[in-house]
């Protein structure tokens, strides 16, 4: 028997999300620019700090950088057509906002790592947003 890393079982909106156990490496997009305005760094953390706490986590993950605008919704849209489970966000609003359409009427997940972004109900610390990402339960949300 094969298991997969979304529980079959959902109440409701919710379900559950094991990233350790992704039939594929999820895809990090991440902005690299997140974090810094006017040359000051506005973040505690950037991409290489991601990659390790999602590495200490067990998380599979390929990574993709973002050089201009629309481009991480190219990039979710291509993760989502190829069957991946999970797609982590790793940036400002603009990048989540941007992982977000790109995903939207798929079945793969978004999982957030935020850099910047601060009202998204995650961790600002990005080894205990990892933990989240690795094991916790997720929620669908209805787009405009």
């Amino acid at each position: 028997m094969t298991t997969t890393a979304v529980e079959s079982k959902q109440v409701g909106r919710w379900s559950r999300i094991d990233a350790r156990k992704l039939r594929q490496p999820a895809v990090l997009i991440f902005n690299p620019d997140a974090g810094h305005k006017l040359g000051v760094d506005t973040n505690s953390g950037g991409s290489a700090q991601v990659q390790e706490a999602l590495y200490n986590e067990g998380i599979t993950f390929v990574a993709r950088r973002t050089e201009r605008a629309g481009q991480a919704t190219d990039v979710a849209r291509q993760a989502a057509a190829e069957g991946r489970e999970l797609v982590i966000a790793a940036g400002g609003d603009g990048t989540v906002n941007e992982v977000a359409h790109g995903l939207a009427n798929t079945e793969t997940v978004l999982g957030l790592m935020p850099l910047v972004a601060r009202t998204l109900w995650v961790p600002r610390d990005l080894s205990a947003a990892a933990v989240v990402a690795t094991n916790r339960r997720q929620s669908s949300a209805r787009l405009p």
